[in-house]
């Protein structure tokens, strides 16, 4: 699975977190936090990397690194105040999710055609 399924699979599973959050809050919170578990459990080693050599890292990387420690600030937030901040979830991982646009690491070249 790419980078950019995967966000967005995690992205969908907040986003239901959010809907059964309106009329099963128990629910609701374990589905966010079960999708946040997945998408830390994943990132944890280059997020680690990332910030054992922050700055040696490319800034790509180190943003990557900030993102996933903000969503695990965020989680843990929601784990022990029950509330969870949808929008900041949700900005971070778009930002996530725009980091894995391929035409800005070719710097900005057209792709190559198929024939």
């Amino acid at each position: 699975m790419s980078g950019k399924s995967f966000i967005l699979t995690i992205v969908g599973l907040v986003v239901l977190g959010a809907l059964l959050n309106r009329d099963y809050p128990a629910v609701g919170l374990a589905a966010t936090l079960v999708a946040l578990g997945g998408y830390l459990l994943v990132t944890s080693r280059r997020t680690v990397n990332a910030l054992a050599h922050f700055r040696s890292m490319p800034r790509r990387c180190q943003a990557r690194a900030i993102i996933s420690v903000a969503v695990l600030l965020l989680m843990l937030s929601a784990w022990f105040s029950g509330v969870i901040s949808y929008f900041m979830l949700l900005v971070l991982l778009a930002v996530d999710y725009m980091m894995y646009d391929n035409r800005s690491l070719n710097g900005g070249e057209k792709e190559k055609s198929r024939g």
